[in-house]
Formats: C-alpha cells, sequence, structure tokens
C-alpha cells in the first residue's frame, strides 16, 4: 500500500517466505511514516537498515558531521596550498562549534537551520559578509561532497541563502600615499612597504622574502608566490630601486 492509499505491487526478489515477508513489513512502515509526513531521512535510513539487516547486508554507512568534515579537510590540505588549507580548518572549526553536540551526530541529520544558524552566529561575530559567503560556500561544497558519496539525499546548505556582498574596489596607492606609510613604519615595516610598492607581491610573500631572493649581480628579485606557485622575476629597472 502506497502513502496515498493506492494498492501496488512490487517484487521482493527473495525466494524465502520468511525473508520476503520481513521486507514487505519493512517496506510497509516506511509507507505508512511517509503517509502521515513523518518520515525524515534519518528515519528513512534506520528502516533501510532494517531491511538491510533482515536479508543479511550490511548496513548503510554512515559517519558523524565531524569525522566527515574533518576527513575531508585531511584531503584538501594535502593537495592544497598551505595559506588555503589554513582557510578551510578555520571556515570547518567555526563551523562544528556553532553545531555543538550535534557535529558528533549522523551527517543526515543535519538540516538547513544548523546551516543558518552557522551564517547568522558569524554575521553576529561581527565577520564581513564576504567572508561568511565563503564560509558557507565551503559548507556546501563539503555537504555535495557527501551527497555524491550517497551520505546524505539532500545537501541542506543548498536551502539556505547567501549574504550579499559588497565589492570594494580598490586603488594603487599614490607617492603621497606610500610617503605617509613610510614615515609612520617601523625599519622593518618600511622594507615591506618599498617591496609591496615597487615589486607588487603579496603581503604573505613580501614578509617571506629572504637574501636569496635578492640577485644583486644581475640585478633582479625572484621569489615564488604563495598562493599561486608561480615563479616571479622583477626587472631590473625596478628592482634597483630596493637594491640601492
Amino acid at each position: 500500500m502506497l502513502p496515498n492509499g493506492r494498492r501496488t505491487f512490487r517484487s521482493t526478489k527473495k525466494r524465502d517466505r520468511k525473508e520476503a515477508w520481513d521486507l514487505c513489513r519493512a517496506w510497509e512502515k516506511a509507507a505508512e511514516s511517509a503517509g502521515r509526513g513523518s518520515l525524515t531521512e534519518v528515519q528513512a535510513r534506520k528502516v533501510l537498515d532494517e531491511i538491510l539487516h533482515a536479508i543479511g547486508e550490511s548496513p548503510i554507512r554512515d559517519v558523524s558531521v565531524r569525522e566527515f568534515f574533518l576527513n575531508w579537510l585531511t584531503g584538501k590540505q594535502l593537495s592544497k596550498k598551505e595559506t588555503t588549507g589554513r582557510r578551510y580548518k578555520k571556515a570547518i572549526e567555526e563551523f562544528l562549534d556553532s553545531l555543538g553536540p550535534k557535529a558528533d551526530k549522523s551527517l543526515a541529520a543535519l538540516i538547513p537551520g544548523d546551516i543558518e544558524h552557522f551564517r547568522d552566529a558569524r554575521t553576529k561575530q561581527g565577520v564581513s559578509a564576504a567572508t561568511v559567503k565563503l564560509d558557507l560556500k565551503l559548507v556546501r561544497s563539503v555537504l555535495n561532497t557527501a551527497r555524491r558519496q550517497a551520505l546524505i539525499l539532500h545537501n541542506p546548505a543548498e536551502a539556505v541563502d547567501l549574504p550579499r556582498a559588497k565589492s570594494n574596489e580598490r586603488d594603487v596607492f599614490s607617492p603621497a600615499d606610500v610617503q605617509a606609510l613610510l614615515e609612520a613604519a617601523s625599519p622593518q615595516w618600511k622594507t615591506a612597504i618599498l617591496i609591496g610598492y615597487y615589486v607588487g607581491p603579496r603581503l604573505g610573500d613580501v614578509v617571506s622574502l629572504t637574501w636569496e631572493s635578492v640577485d644583486l649581480a644581475e640585478g633582479t628579485i625572484i621569489y615564488t608566490q604563495g598562493k599561486t606557485g608561480k615563479k616571479v622575476e622583477v626587472p631590473s629597472s625596478d628592482s634597483n630601486l630596493l637594491i640601492c
């Protein structure tokens, strides 16, 4: 009997009468719950596990939210840049903390409300809308991986609206801006400011430079971008401004 009351016939593909009867009863139980609107994903998995157990099969693979997210993170940390791995780690730790005890419950127990709670908690912490948006996209990506592995039927994060982040236009510093920064900076930061202004690397690349990056004979500065892994060689016409 289907949830709408219509009678139907399905083959259990079982030759043993008792096994076939147990399977039919499990199907009927699931149909009754669905008809009452009380069949959740977790309950559906439980019913399926009972069916599999009744016919001597292994239960559906089930993992906790924490286990799956941390396993996913480990895989990404091996394949991504170190800075990207740290960014993922921070977002995932914040997400798991927002779940409280639920982080150690089944991945299938997650609902859109859990994702909304995480979004709202990050916003209340004063985190920018752009960062919250990136965090939610990461959570959505992890859960899409879980869905593709058949650990969840639906991705609850896809039902949650992303915050609207305003894009900020950035302009280059003028010589007067740089002069003002140099006057206020310590000696170490003066070097970093000059390198950033004339060479154009990211801040992380600037602070990672060593004297081995400077070729005085050739008048060049050579470094590898931390984000892209691309090797960059600055022409002598620019680097001489720093070497002098």
